[in-house]
C-alpha cells in the first residue's frame, strides 16, 4: 500500500489524506524492519525504505516534528540535498523558505559539508549571505517539491507536524556532500551520529502521533 501510495506522490504530487493513518499504520506493522533516530533537524526519522519499491538510492521517510522528541541541533536547519524531495503534509503544517546562497568572504552565515557514513564528518565551506526566494507554508494534505542544491529551511508551524518524504538521487549533485548554513560567525558543529530509538519507543511516537492524521 504504501509502494502506491508514493507512486503517486511522486509522479503526480498528490496525496489523498484519507491514506494519512494507513501509512501510519503499515508502518507500525511493520515497525521492527523500520529503523527510527532523533535527527538533527528538530523530528524523528523512520526510514521507510524497506517498505517501499523506489529506484537505487531513492529513499521513503516518515518525519514527526516535535523539539521534545527531537531537539534541533544547534548548528540550525538551513540546508540543502544531493537528491530531489517530495513532501506530503500528513498532519501540522510546515513552514518552507528557499534561498540562493551567495559566497562573500565576510558573509554573516558560515557553512560546513557533511559526508556522511558511520560517524559523520564535517568540513568547513567558507562564508555565505542568502538572497530569499520562496517563503511558503504548507498545510495537511499539501504536497510540495524541492529540486537538489536548493539551499532552504523547514520549521514545524503546529507540534506535532507529519511528513511523509520521498527522496530520488540526482547523480548530478552527489559529487559534493549536503551545505549547512549556520547564522553563526564559527563553523557550526553538526551531530556527527545520530541517536537511535529503540522499537518500543518508535512504536510510541507513532501511536501518540495517530490521532493528529
Amino acid at each position: 500500500m504504501i509502494s502506491d501510495l508514493i507512486d503517486i506522490l511522486v509522479s503526480e504530487s498528490r496525496f489523498d489524506i484519507a491514506f494519512g493513518p494507513t501509512v501510519v499504520g503499515e508502518v507500525l506493522d511493520n515497525i521492527e524492519y523500520v529503523p527510527a533516530t532523533r535527527h538533527p533537524l528538530g523530528f524523528v526519522h523512520f526510514d521507510l525504505t524497506k517498505l517501499v519499491a523506489l529506484p537505487p538510492s531513492g529513499f521513503a521517510r516518515l518525519h514527526v516534528w516535535d523539539k521534545t522528541l527531537a531537539p534541533p541541533d544547534p548548528a540550525g536547519n538551513i540546508h540543502d540535498h544531493s537528491w530531489d524531495l517530495t513532501s506530503a503534509i500528513l498532519a501540522g503544517a510546515l513552514r518552507d523558505r528557499t534561498f540562493m546562497p551567495v559566497p562573500t568572504p565576510n558573509g554573516s552565515l558560515s557553512a560546513v559539508r557533511v559526508n556522511y557514513g558511520v560517524t559523520n564528518n564535517f568540513f568547513p565551506a567558507g562564508k555565505y549571505e542568502l538572497s530569499k526566494l520562496t517563503d511558503a507554508t504548507y498545510s495537511k494534505g499539501d504536497v510540495y517539491n524541492i529540486r537538489s542544491r536548493i539551499v532552504h529551511e523547514s520549521e514545524p508551524v503546529n507540534h506535532p507536524t507529519v511528513t511523509l518524504v520521498v527522496g530520488l538521487p540526482d547523480a548530478d549533485a552527489a559529487t559534493n556532500g549536503p551545505l549547512i548554513l549556520s547564522r553563526s560567525s564559527r563553523s557550526p558543529e553538526g551531530t556527527p551520529k545520530r541517536e537511535c530509538l529503540d522499537t518500543r519507543e518508535a512504536r510510541r511516537v507513532l501511536e501518540d502521533v495517530r490521532a493528529f492524521i
